[in-house]
């Protein structure tokens, strides 16, 4: 009897931690796309269908930087901005090439990329690159942002949309098919050299690569 009930309680785990799995694979291979919840903008990069394929791993530092001076990340040192806020930062660095990276903490493969553009700061920074980050997030995960950057150790300024994760966000930053990741190269003068956006009829996506390309052969002009 004793081995009886022992063997249930056994088994009654194991259904336990098997349905906890699931639970986390499915909402990590969420490939929603279109207007919704924030979920619903963003390319998952677990998803067998649109996964984003090429190295998506840190490049490697071929500049050495003996300081790279991080951002102060905290919840004041975030300003919230619209679409005219962002071009009056962006006018700033004018003479620079600059990166933006648009993500999201919601964004499984937005988090997953971060750490490649904090990457590139640190290796470009000494060349003229400039990195903005823009956090397509709700006033209520402010803080979640704040934590994520901080646990990044972001070398660059971050922004974050006043708008957060609605229609009306996607549309003033001109984010492609409303949806994440999303990466945009600028060139010295300010123009666009290069949008990086998930195409979902697309056989490829792009890859951290072909950013990283982009922003020396920008920074080389």
């Amino acid at each position: 009897m004793v081995f009886l009930k022992l063997s249930k309680i056994l088994l009654l785990v194991a259904v336990i931690g098997l349905l906890g799995s699931l639970g986390c694979n499915s909402e990590s291979n969420n490939t929603m796309i279109g207007s919704g919840s924030p979920k619903s903008k963003s390319i998952e990069s677990e998803s067998n269908d649109l996964e984003i394929p090429g190295p998506q791993t840190e490049p490697p530092l071929t500049t050495t930087v003996e300081s790279v001076v991080l951002a102060d990340v905290t919840s004041a040192a975030i300003p919230v901005v619209d679409r005219s806020g962002f071009d009056l930062v962006l006018a700033k660095h004018k003479g620079q090439v600059v990166l933006v990276d648009y993500w999201a903490t919601w964004c499984a493969a937005c988090r997953k990329k971060f750490p490649h553009t904090v990457a590139l700061a640190k290796q470009h920074q000494a060349e003229g690159l400039t990195i903005i980050g823009v956090a397509m997030d709700d006033d209520d995960a402010h803080d979640e942002v704040v934590k994520f950057l901080a646990e990044q150790q972001v070398p660059f300024d971050n922004l974050r949309s006043k708008a957060g994760a609605s229609d009306e966000s996607f549309e003033s930053f001109e984010i492609p098919g409303a949806t994440l990741p999303c990466l945009r190269l600028f060139d010295r003068d300010g123009n666009v050299i290069k949008t990086f956006a998930i195409d979902v009829d697309a056989d490829k996506q792009f890859t951290d690569d072909d950013v990283a390309e982009a922003v020396k052969a920008a920074l080389a002009k």
